[in-house]
């Protein structure tokens, strides 16, 4: 015997509930599309206005979200000689296989500057996680000699006398911790490479306090390095 026709089925064949229910749907199309174009959507908007007065507070150049892009900011630094670059960006996860599933994917807060003949690298990232996917060429692990902050990280570098130098420092170590303290995904970094120095935070942080502070402590860090840059 046949298996029953699923009750939807049977209903949506009835014209009487066919097109009310087509109304609807076309009717819920034009309203989401109203409030792309006129930007009338309530988070949006909130995201929106926050990176615009971000940007009128540092005297940035922003490239706000719009069709579902995430918004930038660029943050001038050292008297405007140099650009961080604050960002939410998107982190894709992947299937069993492998296959990339969008759907699925986070966002990450970021910071990333350009740090000019750095042949070094440095990464510091949290105790315990992906330390078998962290591994650097000709790197050592350094301990800085802190028991709270050698406890919590683990600190990679090939240049470790720099490394070890540079986060000796008692202010660099708090605005690191300040800026690990906004990791919500558990994927704090910090990474100083060929091309530069970047921050990254599991998850979005949003809310203006919060952002704010992202950004200052990332760029104080950068400008702590810059001084602490080798010779």
């Amino acid at each position: 015997m046949a298996a029953p026709e699923p009750l939807f089925s049977r209903l949506m064949q009835d014209p009487r509930i066919q097109i009310p229910f087509i109304l609807l749907l076309v009717g819920f199309i034009v309203y989401a599309l109203y409030l792309k174009l006129t930007d009338q959507d309530p988070m949006e908007r909130a995201e929106r206005e926050l990176w615009e007065r971000l940007a009128a507070e540092f005297g940035g150049r922003s490239k706000l979200g719009a069709w579902g892009t995430l918004p930038r900011l660029w943050v001038p630094l050292l008297d405007g000689k140099g650009e961080g670059l604050l960002a939410y960006q998107e982190t894709p996860s992947y299937g069993a296989a492998g296959a990339h599933r969008s759907e699925n994917a986070s966002v990450d807060t970021l910071f990333t500057v350009e740090l000019i003949d750095a042949p070094y690298r440095v990464r510091v990232h949290e105790s315990g996680l992906l330390d078998s996917l962290t591994a650097l060429a000709g790197a050592q692990d350094i301990i800085i000699g802190d028991g709270g902050f050698d406890g919590r990280f683990v600190v990679k570098s090939t240049k470790p006398d720099w490394a070890k130098g540079y986060l000796s420092d008692a202010e660099v170590r708090r605005l690191v911790m300040e800026v690990y303290a906004l990791d919500r995904g558990g994927r704090f970094l910090l990474e100083f490479d060929e091309d530069g120095m970047h921050l990254r935070v599991g998850g979005r942080v949003d809310g203006y306090p919060h952002i704010r502070a992202f950004a200052l402590s990332c760029s104080a860090l950068f400008e702590a390095a810059v001084k602490a840059r080798p010779a």
